[in-house]
């Protein structure tokens, strides 16, 4: 989406009225070409029924959506909204058993917020946060990245990410992760 960075949840505005959510007065629409199957002989070809299409195409309509930020929801109701919409997500046995492997070497917690920066995640060397709004497909390399700043513990040495320092750390977190996973 173009029109915006930081989209949360989009929905139509009459699907926002039928969750009991109000979207805030004057909020712009974001627009999305959504799909329409047509038919040639009855039209939409939803209408069709049991009918079977034997000429069918596809048309084009603007869809204006809104973002759960353009609502009445508070900050917390909107990221439990993307949290489940990221577990449904990562329902992928693969990422947990990779979490479960990692925290037998060496115990982290987990958590997964919205990023602020644009970043697909990040730790503080207890914790590592993943990006919700982030590349689905790169969530385990960016685990693996910063499992990599975890295991070799690179906050404990107080020198944080000055100057050289973050790129040779940043460099030996991403080695790590590659050499990870050509494993």
């Amino acid at each position: 989406m173009s029109q915006s960075k930081n989209i949360t949840e989009l929905k139509t505005y009459n699907a926002w009225q039928k969750g009991g959510v109000n979207v805030n007065k004057g909020a712009k629409a974001l627009y999305v070409l959504s799909p329409l199957p047509m038919c040639k002989e009855h039209g939409i070809a939803s209408k069709c029924g049991s009918n079977k299409c034997v000429d069918t195409y596809m048309k084009y309509k603007k869809q204006p959506l809104f973002d759960a930020k353009q609502t009445n929801l508070k900050e917390e109701e909107i990221n439990k909204i993307v949290e489940e919409n990221f577990q449904n997500k990562i329902k992928n046995p693969e990422f947990n058993y990779l979490v479960e492997y990692l925290q037998s070497i060496k115990p982290f917690a987990l958590n997964y917020s919205l990023s602020e920066k644009g970043e697909a995640g990040y730790t503080d060397g207890k914790k590592i946060n993943i990006s919700v709004d982030s590349d689905p497909d790169l969530k385990n390399q960016t685990l693996l990245h910063e499992f990599g700043h975890i295991y070799l513990e690179h906050n404990t040495d107080n020198l944080g990410y000055e100057g050289h320092i973050r790129g040779v750390k940043e460099t030996q977190a991403e080695m790590f992760a590659w050499v990870s996973e050509k494993m």
